[in-house]
Order: C-alpha cells, then structure tokens, then sequence
C-alpha cells in the first residue's frame, strides 16, 4: 500500500530541468564573480604591506629623530618652571617625563598618518594604472 503510494507520487513528479547553457551561464558568472573578489582581496593585501612598510620606516625615523632631539627638549622644558605641574617631583623629572610623552604621541601620531597617506597613495597608483 505504501509502495502504491510512494510510485503514484513519483509518477507525478516531473521536475521543470534547466537547459544545459543556463546552467553554465550562470556557473561561469558565479566563478567570475569570486575571480573578481579574489582580485580584489590579494590588491588589498599587497596595498596593506606596502602601507604597513611605509608606516614602519617612518615611525622608525620619527623615532631616532626624537632620541636624537631629546636632550635638548628636556634642557628646554627645565628652563621653564614646572614645579607647579606636580609638586611630587622636581622641575628636571617633570621635565622629562614631560618629554617622553611628548615623543610617545608625536611618533605615534606620524606613524598613523604615514600609514593613512601611504594607503591612500598606494590605492590611488593602483586604480591608475589599469
């Protein structure tokens, strides 16, 4: 009984089939399609790299620079009185700790804008170039 079943069901079944050219159509739009992401994806990357190289080298330098114009930061900030900032320390700890931050952030901040313009570069050669 279930057998009559289950063969009247499949004799009625009559599954609307694709034709053969659509079928590869929509295939070959498909792979094109994560062709071009692919594409895309690896331009990103190698524009990263490039970026993340630029960005390195010039917190490298803007690092060294520092180092190099430190002492004569810390000669000038001791010249000033900066007892009033923390009484806790003298006017010269002020002074350099005053000087660190100052390189901190000032590296920091060329090493992130760095990266930004040379992105922003590298993505731009890019596009003109095709």
């Amino acid at each position: 009984m279930n057998d009559d079943k289950l063969k009247k069901l499949f004799a009625d079944y009559e599954p609307d089939i694709q034709s053969d050219a659509m079928f590869m159509a929509r295939l070959e739009r498909s792979l094109r399609a994560v062709e071009f992401i692919k594409e895309k994806k690896t331009a990103a990357k190698r524009r990263n790299r490039v970026a993340m190289a630029v960005a390195c080298a010039v917190g490298f330098v803007a690092g060294g620079l520092f180092f190099s114009v430190m002492p004569y930061i810390t000669q000038w900030l001791s010249s000033h009185d900066l007892a009033s900032i923390s009484p806790a320390f003298q006017s010269g700890q002020v002074a350099e700790i005053l000087t660190y931050c100052l390189g901190c952030v000032s590296t920091m901040a060329l090493t992130l804008a760095s990266y930004d313009m040379a992105l922003g570069l590298v993505g731009c050669t890019n596009v003109h170039s095709r």
